[in-house]
């Protein structure tokens, strides 16, 4: 995965494939520029803008990721682990039929 962000602060989550292209109101930019680049790169879209590819965070994935539910977002996931006491080497259950917000931060939080 790959996080796009032009000088407008706008951010784009992207899967590079081959022989695929990000297509955005300023033209193109090919998957082919991308893969395998260094984190914090900058491309420039077949119109001319310039946008810095970076590595996306969990915070990122989890408000770019396709809504089939309401999911649960970074600022709120942060007090319910703590309320939980979740902590390394804990066993959870849990069984959303969401979108996964909290199940990615359940697995990372345990996982630290």
């Amino acid at each position: 995965m790959l996080l796009l962000v032009d000088p407008k602060d706008r951010r784009y989550l992207l899967t590079l494939e081959s022989n695929a292209e990000f297509h955005s109101h300023s033209g193109y930019i090919s998957h082919e520029d991308l893969i395998g680049k260094e984190d914090g790169v900058r491309v420039k879209s077949s119109g001319g803008l310039e946008y810095l590819a970076l590595r996306p965070t969990m915070s990122d994935v989890i408000l770019k990721m396709p809504r089939s539910a309401q999911i649960i977002y970074p600022k709120d996931i942060g007090p319910i682990l703590i309320a939980a006491d979740i902590a390394e080497g804990d066993k959870v259950l849990e069984s959303g039929v969401g979108s996964g917000a909290l199940s990615i931060a359940l697995l990372r939080a345990e996982q630290t």
